[in-house]
């Protein structure tokens, strides 16, 4: 379509002060990607398409009262996200959890104005064009990340193998330093037989009187690793 015919707005923005219309219309709005709506909205020259965008806004005061329960809860603007990951982009398990939370929201508004056919038809409508229930991409992301948005071991099969061996390994490990606390010359110095991490390394609390004595028996554990090591 060339600029000739492409319908001039300037009566409207400018002389009906539209824009300022369209400003009032965004500060009602609860979520990033209506108020975009809102400052994007143009006047429509057919009559039409007029008629339809009032029965649509009539139908929308309705709908509190019709469903008091319905709401934007959860639901983020995910277009940022959605664009990302059509090009290859990888998503952070909290942008995985907000694109399911906005799908869980979508399926919402389509179950509840489903019912709503003979009163809300025009809103029926919109949902049934933009409101997509994207089968099994929720229940994906469930089974993958957690509410923290930490990564499930059930994430992948490989993820879940490489966990569980590394678990295994703790344990073994954990279990071998306790052999070494309960043995002596280490029993004996030993505040109390629990293994702890700091920054990643185990470590055994050791008595407050005894500092001295563990630099006459080296670092077992240490210099078993060094050992590995060097073989």
């Amino acid at each position: 379509m060339d600029s000739e015919s492409e319908p001039d707005h300037s009566f409207a923005t400018s002389t009906l002060e539209f824009d300022a219309v369209r400003e009032l219309l965004a500060r009602h709005t609860s979520f990033s990607a209506g108020r975009a709506l809102a400052l994007d909205l143009l006047p429509t020259p057919l009559l039409e398409e007029a008629r339809r965008r009032q029965i649509a806004t009539a139908e929308a005061l309705k709908l509190p009262g019709l469903r008091p329960g319905l709401h934007l809860g959860g639901v983020h603007d995910v277009r940022p996200l959605a664009e990302r990951a059509r090009v290859g982009g990888v998503l952070g398990p909290e942008e995985l959890l907000d694109v399911a939370s906005t799908v869980r929201g979508a399926r919402a508004w389509r179950r509840a104005l489903g019912p709503l056919r003979d009163e809300t038809p025009t809103l029926l409508e919109l949902a049934d064009t933009y409101l997509g229930d994207h089968p099994g991409l929720v229940e994906d992301i469930q089974d993958a990340i957690g509410e923290g948005g930490e990564v499930l071991d059930s994430a992948s099969p490989a993820l879940s193998r490489i966990r569980t061996e590394l678990r295994g390994a703790h344990d073994r490990l954990v279990t071998r330093l306790r052999e070494i606390m309960a043995a002596p010359p280490f029993r004996d110095v030993v505040q109390d037989p629990r293994v702890t991490q700091r920054a990643g390394r185990y470590v055994i609390p050791i008595r407050a009187d005894r500092p001295r004595s563990i630099g006459e028996w080296g670092d077992p554990v240490r210099g078993a690793a060094g050992r590995r090591r060097d073989g």
